[in-house]
């Protein structure tokens, strides 16, 4: 009965979270992968030569996706495909640039994924221009202007963790923000 009822929060498009009084589920559906981003993966996928096909077919389809579930109306659609972040053009990087682009917008709902985008790409390049917090973003410093390449260790896991979080950090490398994790290397 409960995989029923789970089942059925994720009948309707977009739902928002729902308690359920008859069982008391509490249930957020959560998009894990969307068409868009499939699409633009494997747009990305051809681009890079990993995968064959028409890859300037599968980014304008990752797009339709990525704005047709958020409702966005067909005309509108059509008219940004028509611009020149509509299509693929340009050089393999810049095709590759625009790619990462869509993947980062298609995901804005979901911060560690976008996060996650942009440290692999490094794109959207410019979107680090109208961050203000210094903390963040900020010339000079330990990031100097880069993206936050991990998040700092809070300060209770040096009081209850202290031998294992100096082992961790003799491993990769300081306690900033500036720190590349090791599978970003």
């Amino acid at each position: 009965r409960q995989a029923e009822n789970f089942v059925q929060l994720f009948k309707k498009k977009r739902q928002k979270s729902k308690i359920t009084k008859d069982t008391n589920i509490i249930g957020f559906p959560w998009v894990v992968m969307s068409a868009g981003e499939s699409n633009l993966m494997v747009a990305e996928a051809i681009v890079k030569g990993l995968a064959s096909g028409n890859a300037n077919q599968y980014y304008q389809s990752g797009i339709e996706h990525a704005m047709a579930l958020w409702d966005v109306s067909s005309a509108d659609i059509a008219a940004y495909l028509s611009t020149e972040m509509g299509s693929l053009s340009g050089s393999t990087d810049q095709q590759l640039e625009k790619i990462a682009t869509q993947r980062w917008i298609a995901n804005y709902t979901n911060g560690y994924e976008a996060w996650s985008i942009v440290r692999d790409t490094g794109y959207p390049s410019a979107v680090n221009v109208s961050v203000s917090d210094t903390d963040l973003y900020g010339l000079g410093g330990e990031l100097n202007g880069a993206y936050p390449g991990r998040l700092q260790y809070g300060s209770s896991v040096y009081g209850n963790n202290a031998d294992n979080t100096n082992a961790a950090l003799a491993k990769m490398g300081p306690d900033n923000m500036a720190t590349k994790l090791w599978w970003a290397k």
